[in-house]
This record gives C-alpha cells, structure tokens and sequence, in this order.
C-alpha cells in the first residue's frame, strides 16, 4: 500500500503544479500542507498525517473505483460551530477512509474528528468535503 499511496503523491503534485489547483487550507504560519491517502487505509492514519502537518491541509483521497476526493481538514477550534457528535477514532480503530467519506456523503455538512490517544494529548480536528477533481 505504501507504494500505491507514494505514486498517488507524486500525481498530486504532478495535478498541482501544472493545473495551479488552488489549495483552499491554509495553517497559521500561511503554508498550505497537501496530504494525501488511499480510500481503503485506515481513518487513524490519515488523522495522524494531517496531525504531523500542523492540524491543517487540503487531503487529496484517491478512491478505488477512480476519481479523487478532496477534503479540507483543520483544527476545530478554528471553526465557528464545533461538531456536537464528532467521530471518536482511538489508535486501534478499524475505520476506513472510504467508510468516512460514506459517512460525511450522509451527514452533507463538516465532519468534527476527535483522535483519542493514551500517550498523546487529544486532538481535534473538522473535516469538509470538496467538489470531487478529476485527475490524468
């Protein structure tokens, strides 16, 4: 999977330097951090990865079937209205992205993700689904 996940990267940032394709997330010292993932990777992963970017990034999910899924991902307490019944996610959780993704097609609103660790402090983010992109 590692490998799929490098290749899916570098077509990423293949799309984005010759599209321009605008990165909607920006952190507070102004980068815009690009993370990518596979749909069928556990949701634990992906939180971690936009964990070690800052909290923040616009999350490019290349989906089984074809097609690409862009998220914005940010730290809750950057959002006006928290998430009343954000997602648990502990370290051993066996969601998949995918099944997110399915998950935030049904809510049709920002998702909040609470990431439980017994060695680390909480973490909180939001997430918000993009338009879908299509990528060569």
């Amino acid at each position: 999977m590692r490998s799929k996940l490098s290749t899916f990267n570098m077509r990423v940032m293949q799309f984005i330097a010759l599209t321009g394709y605008g990165l909607q997330v920006v952190d507070d010292e102004g980068r815009k951090n690009v993370v990518c993932a596979l749909e069928e990777e556990l949701l634990v992963d992906l939180h971690r990865r936009v964990a070690r970017a800052g909290g923040y990034a616009t999350v490019f999910v290349e989906k089984e079937r074809g097609g690409v899924e862009v998220l914005k991902v940010y730290q809750e307490s950057c959002s006006l209205e928290s998430d009343p019944d954000p997602i648990e996610i502990q370290g051993s959780h066996e969601t998949t992205v995918g099944q997110f993704l399915a998950y935030m097609s049904l809510r049709g609103e920002a998702v909040g993700l609470l990431l439980r660790n017994q060695n680390e402090k909480d973490r909180s983010t939001k997430a918000e689904r993009l338009p879908e992109i299509l990528m060569a």
